[in-house]
């Protein structure tokens, strides 16, 4: 029997909410995933098929250095 909880995808480009976010829930036995921007996300989703996706409201677009809100992407879904 698993101790598992469920996968997490975290996506921030931030590495300190990734790194906070990721030390709360993998004691807690969650297995967590991560993803820089809106195309590692979609690719992460696909592969990984998380039970969560924890997702940054302002994200870096896909070859952009500029933030934007995820609505830029999510036409892809």
């Amino acid at each position: 029997m698993t101790n598992q909880q469920g996968k997490v995808l975290i996506v921030d480009d931030e590495v300190t909410n990734v790194v906070v976010l990721e030390a709360l829930l993998t004691p807690l036995g969650y297995e967590v995933t991560t993803a820089k921007n809106g195309e590692d996300a979609l690719r992460q989703v696909n592969q990984e098929k998380p039970d969560l996706v924890l997702l940054d409201v302002i994200i870096r677009c896909v070859g952009d250095s500029r933030k934007t809100r995820p609505r830029s992407w999510c036409k892809w879904f």
